[in-house]
């Protein structure tokens, strides 16, 4: 919703000939990642496109993950991709003055984590909390050194 608002003049185009390649990323993030393959119709006209890390499955172990962990995340995520496909919960948007377009999918979740104006509003829910829970404990430990005087 975030992108259609900010690109006005992006059209949605219909997509198929969907391809999923799921692999796993080692390293501090750990996670299977699924890089899909589609195309697209324009006038006519069939567009090859490619979209990378369009869906995550993080590994959330605090212990390095097996071969069998790793293939089991990877096949979750591949059923997961395809179920999305198959039950069209996707939408494919295109620049019309250009080649590019972006795949949205899957459409029912909601990443607020992404989100532009979650991110601002938590960036300044911080600015203006930090000073006040710090002005509260000033306030408190003054109060309660005061009555300990007397």
């Amino acid at each position: 919703m975030e992108f259609i608002t900010t690109h006005p003049h992006w059209v949605e185009v219909d997509g198929n000939s969907f391809r999923v390649n799921v692999n796993w990323q080692g390293s501090k993030n750990r996670r299977s990642v699924a890089d899909i393959t589609y195309q697209y119709r324009i006038n006519h006209k069939f567009i090859n496109a490619s979209e990378k890390n369009v869906l995550k499955n993080n590994a959330y172990s605090i212990f390095w993950n097996s071969k069998k962990e790793k293939n089991e995340s990877n096949q979750k995520l591949k059923k997961r991709v395809e179920s999305y496909i198959q039950k069209k919960n996707f939408k494919i948007l295109k620049n019309p003055d250009s080649e590019e377009s972006r795949l949205f999918i899957p459409l029912d979740n909601v990443l607020f984590s992404n989100s532009f104006g979650i991110q601002f509003l938590v960036t300044i829910s911080k600015i203006m909390l930090i000073p006040f829970f710090c002005f509260l404990i000033l306030f408190f430990w003054k109060d309660n050194h005061i009555k300990n005087s007397k």
